[in-house]
């Protein structure tokens, strides 16, 4: 089994096999849209591809290998999922407080060990995700973490901003135009030139468009962030290395907040040049404050 044997979107089954292929999975993973079921799924089919024990990368999951078999049947000691109590089955500070100090434990079986964390969005309150943070900006080694939502905008910006957002339903608008305006609005953020940035912003249509390409310009500042931690670049890399000698790891952060506020301003309609125009004054001033 493997990522093209899901009912997601085209453009997300191909992201996930390349970054699959290439061993290249981000440490921090949250899965956005979509229904319950298919959220839970994709989280699952993630985890079982990390525990498993097939050598070739390429044909993991191999669905056959012991670790395989213990996944499939939600027995895998490797796979531990966040449990929940109460009446709301919330992920409570002091459950997150025990996978912090779990999570530094090396695996019991596997090579990596994976913790999933569904309806992030519903079930931890923000004092839960504030907890989670310091884990999720410093993980421990071979340690992935999978949390599921309806909508990634009901998290913190402080958590999307250390995790790399999949969305089963908004991938097909990432085509190559989106890309590579993501792209230049991304790299416009360091031009000596503010009116480049400005010039770019202003070439986004309507809201539609915006929330695809400044989720786009958000990837790639996160990719500018693992680089400048050691791990690997997703969406671009040659555009991530350029920010990441640029960029200190404080302002990457706080750029991503920026953008992921910008996005959920989106949804109360708010004028597009207005937002633009906001934004670019922002992401200046974080760039080139001294």
């Amino acid at each position: 089994m493997n990522f093209f044997d899901i009912e997601i979107g085209e453009q997300l089954k191909s992201q996930l096999c390349s970054l699959a292929d290439s061993n290249r999975f981000p440490h921090a993973v949250v899965i956005n849209g979509g229904s319950v079921e298919k959220r839970q799924a994709l989280a699952r089919l993630l985890a079982n591809w990390a525990v498993c024990g097939e050598k070739d990368i390429q044909n993991r999951p191999c669905g056959k290998c012991r670790h395989c078999q213990k996944a499939s049947s939600d027995s895998h000691c490797d796979i531990i999922k966040a449990q929940g109590s109460g009446k709301t089955d919330s992920i409570s500070v002091e459950e997150i407080r025990k996978i912090t100090k779990s999570s530094v434990i090396k695996p019991n079986e596997a090579d990596k060990k994976v913790y999933l964390l569904f309806e992030a969005d519903k079930r931890m309150a923000p004092v839960a995700q504030n907890a989670f943070l310091k884990t999720l900006e410093e993980p421990p080694k071979n340690v992935m973490f999978i949390l599921t939502c309806e909508k990634s905008g009901s998290l913190l910006s402080t958590i999307l901003s250390r995790c790399t957002v999949f969305s089963i339903d908004g991938n097909a608008e990432q085509t190559p135009e989106i890309l590579s305006l993501s792209k230049s609005i991304a790299l416009s953020v360091v031009d000596v030139k503010e009116i480049n940035l400005l010039l770019n912003l202003g070439k986004i249509a309507d809201r539609k468009e915006a929330v695809a390409v400044l989720s786009c310009v958000s990837d790639i500042f996160r990719d500018a962030l693992s680089l400048s931690i050691g791990s690997d670049a997703v969406t671009d890399r040659e555009s991530a290395e350029k920010l990441s000698l640029k960029l200190t790891k404080s302002r990457l952060l706080s750029l991503i907040d920026v953008i992921n506020s910008a996005i959920s301003k989106i949804d109360y309609n708010i004028d597009i040049n207005l937002l633009t125009t906001w934004l670019c004054g922002e992401l200046r001033r974080i760039a080139w404050q001294r």
